[in-house]
């Protein structure tokens, strides 16, 4: 790998890593505050909300959000096309979320919906409006707006969670107004910084760039509902064969794992933008940079599957103690999801989005099939499962697809040996006890600075450079 290529993707990921560290940190720091003042039912709720709308967004906004920042990426330097891009696909963020406001309260008056109206509908437009813009200044090459906003979005939603569940007492909409408010703080730090003036003209808005952008974008909605169904159908088959209770343990359990995909959205949204801009497509850098990412995501796992316990017996409530049980296997499918979503970015660099709907959608129907046919047996492990399998379908089939379009030597023999230590490490985690758990961590611990020693040092020097 040459010098200038890594810089550049180390560059990128030191930038990100900045606003998503702080983003990831607040929401595992809010997880001992949240379990104490809540039920595991109301955790089950409002993860529940939250999921449900994580898919809807997508859906009404028709992911334009894609679809400005790829284009933007081709045509930052002419402004003209610029601002026609950006005002274009916020008309269609912005109409979006009317659509979506009509819908609900409809839906709302027929069918006696729990969430009040006015939360859902702010919920879905500063969530998408904040997605929108974060979009946007990724796509004009200002990555350090995109890391400071992150800061801000998650201190924000810390002072407001804090406040509202600790001071005023509102329970469980505490969550959802924090997310509003803090979404919307950031979203117009990012409009300033953007001085969206410049973009704000009807006269920008293009019927053209509109239809090209959608064609890009509209395939990308059902590859979102399939990663939903690997991601977060669980939860909605949890609350039919078990119960909300049940719902609020996997909703701890799947907390955790955010440590290991805060790594990796960082990395990913780095690699995206250098394998789209990156014109050389050398055989060997591709081979190191994969070989490294897979390296990392394997030896954090071999750190946090056996702290697992530890974690939640130090940062949980006691209520949700069993939640360590299914946390190693949430760990391995997150390594998964990490490797597939690496290959997915090779997607957008040919804007073939039908393929990311492909392999994710039977991912998806996979992990529908395998949660909802073992869950009365096996309970949460069904779930977990279903992710592992799912995710490694999709890893899979993306390895066979993406070969015309990136030369990459994908590790087999490494990466089967990283895979039966993965599985040696949680059968002992689960089945031995503190000590055995205490030997592997700091075995994994040790393993993780040898095998990353070399990112850890250039890491090191550029925090000192800042």
């Amino acid at each position: 790998m040459s010098k200038s290529s890594a810089n550049t993707l180390l560059k990128s990921t030191f930038v990100y890593a900045i606003g998503n560290v702080s983003s990831k940190l607040i929401s595992f720091l809010l997880v001992p505050i949240i379990s104490f003042y809540l039920t595991k039912s109301d955790l089950g709720i409002y993860d529940l909300v939250i999921t449900g709308l994580n898919l809807l967004v997508p859906i009404f906004t028709i992911q334009i959000s894609n679809g400005v920042y790829r284009w933007l990426l081709d045509f930052n330097r002419k402004i003209k096309i610029s601002r026609r891009v950006i005002f274009t696909g916020l008309i269609i963020n912005l109409i979006g979320i009317f659509l979506f406001a009509v819908l609900y309260l409809i839906f709302y008056k027929l069918f006696n919906i729990v969430l009040d109206p006015l939360i859902a509908i702010l919920l879905v437009a500063s969530n998408s409006l904040f997605t929108f813009f974060q979009f946007v200044i990724r796509g004009i090459a200002k990555n350090k707006f995109f890391s400071i906003s992150g800061i801000v979005n998650s201190v924000f939603l810390l002072l407001f969670n804090t406040i509202l569940l600790a001071y005023f007492k509102l329970g469980l909409n505490s969550l959802f107004y924090a997310i509003i408010f803090s979404n919307l703080i950031a979203t117009l730090y990012l409009i300033i910084k953007i001085d969206f003036r410049d973009f704000f003209s009807f006269s920008f808005l293009n019927g053209k760039i509109a239809k090209r952008m959608a064609n890009y974008s509209v395939p990308l909605i059902p590859n979102q509902i399939s990663w939903w169904l690997i991601n977060a159908s669980d939860k909605f088959i949890i609350l039919a064969v078990l119960s909300t209770e049940m719902n609020g343990i996997y909703a701890i359990s799947s907390r955790f794992p955010s440590i290991m995909i805060l790594l990796n959205s960082i990395f990913i949204m780095a690699w995206q933008d250098y394998t789209i801009t990156d014109k050389k497509n050398d055989i060997s850098e591709n081979t190191k940079i994969f070989n490294r990412y897979m390296t990392l995501q394997f030896s954090l796992l071999f750190i946090l599957v056996p702290t697992s316990e530890f974690l939640v017996k130090a940062l949980v409530d006691h209520k949700f103690y069993e939640s360590y049980k299914y946390m190693p296997l949430l760990y391995l499918s997150v390594v998964f999801s990490s490797l597939a979503g690496y290959y997915g970015a090779i997607y957008l660099r040919s804007k073939n989005t039908k393929g990311i709907f492909f392999t994710s959608f039977l991912g998806g129907i996979i992990n529908v099939i395998i949660a909802y046919t073992l869950m009365p047996v096996i309970g949460l492990y069904a779930s977990c499962w279903g992710s592992v399998i799912s995710f490694m379908v999709v890893l899979a089939l993306r390895i066979h697809q993406t070969k015309e379009t990136i030369n990459l030597n994908f590790p087999f023999k490494k990466f089967g040996i990283l895979m039966s230590l993965s599985f040696g490490i949680i059968l002992f985690t689960l089945f031995g006890n503190h000590l055995i758990n205490i030997i592997l961590a700091f075995l994994g611990l040790s393993y993780f600075i040898f095998i990353n020693k070399s990112m850890i040092t250039n890491l090191i020097k550029r925090t000192k450079n800042i």
